[in-house]
């Protein structure tokens, strides 16, 4: 019955049926496993019959932490209290008085273990978001890690407040932000960089969402596992990549990727923007000429052509002083 129901109700008839047959497995003082538990509904005889197991299928097998993160303080998952989910692998919670986001460890195991490996490494980095403590399960297995809460949040919510507050819609051309501050935003995301790339390790998915401000007004870079990439702000070659089968992301990551997606973020900046556009468009003539030739040098279709991080953060500094 509830497979010929017409998909906007299937949902309903279901949790109608588990309801249904809820007090009797109740009654019968049914045990609900600590792991996972599968509840299956059954219609023998014309009536409705539940049956509870293990959900074997459910179950994953967490990795250990290795000695080379042993010197992080861990935290076990019970000593959390969840507040709210900030993104999809993102918890807002709670460990003692204080509150942190929680990236939960994603079907990519081994991914997780790497992402932190490189938030430690880049520890002294001021420009990449601090690592709080491992979550950890009873058997001292990763379930992800801590780091701080910004309140403030990423570009687009600092952009998206700011411009609303004042009365700018996305296509106004004025901005919000004075250009001096946008500009030390825009060399600390790309130091971040240039500290993520000395250490031959890269983003993959730099795009505003994955930039925080701090209290302080410093911007963090975050994010060290792609999932996927964002079209609208990643490099031609990888997106070209990601729509052919076969072909696993972090084997097309690579230092000119990630420079090209940072001149779009420096655009994005600069212009206040949060969503990506392939051909920029510069809202008016605050942004200097010198700062559009830098993004525009990053946006060669060409990855060898395309200048280091490093070159990136030495004209940024050097022509804006």
């Amino acid at each position: 019955m509830i497979l010929d129901s017409k998909t906007w109700d299937k949902a309903t008839k279901a949790v109608g049926a588990l309801l249904q047959v809820y007090p009797d497995f109740r009654n019968r003082a049914t045990t609900f496993y600590d792991t996972a538990t599968r509840v299956t509904i059954e219609t023998i005889g014309g009536k409705l019959t539940a049956t509870v197991t293990e959900d074997l299928d459910a179950l994953t097998s967490y990795l250990p932490i290795p000695s080379s993160l042993s010197h992080i303080p861990t935290v076990p998952i019970t000593e959390l209290k969840c507040i709210t989910d900030v993104d999809i692998d993102v918890d807002r919670v709670k460990w003692g008085r204080t509150t942190y986001a929680f990236k939960k460890t994603g079907p990519k195991l081994k991914g997780t273990l790497h992402e932190l490996a490189i938030i430690d490494r880049l520890a002294k980095s001021p420009n990449i978001i601090n690592l709080v403590a491992i979550v950890v399960n009873h058997d001292n297995t990763l379930r992800g890690f801590l780091t701080p809460f910004i309140r403030s949040g990423d570009l687009e919510s600092v952009f998206e407040k700011a411009r609303e507050s004042i009365g700018l819609g996305d296509d106004n051309v004025a901005t919000a932000f004075e250009w001096p501050l946008k500009l030390s935003w825009a060399r600390q995301i790309a130091r971040a960089v240039v500290d993520l790339h000395a250490i031959s390790a890269y983003n993959g998915d730099l795009k505003p969402q994955n930039v925080l401000i701090d209290p302080t007004g410093q911007a963090l870079l975050i994010d060290f596992l792609p999932m996927g990439i964002s079209d609208d702000f990643a490099a031609p070659e990888l997106v070209e990549m990601s729509h052919s089968h076969g072909i696993a992301l972090e084997t097309a990551l690579s230092a000119p990727a990630d420079v090209y997606s940072l001149g779009l973020v420096l655009w994005a900046v600069a212009e206040e923007r949060w969503r990506g556009m392939r051909t920029p468009v510069w809202r008016d003539g605050k942004t200097p000429d010198w700062y559009r030739d830098v993004v525009e040098r990053c946006l060669v279709f060409a990855p060898e052509a395309r200048p280091s991080a490093t070159d990136v953060l030495s004209l940024l500094e050097r022509e804006g002083s």
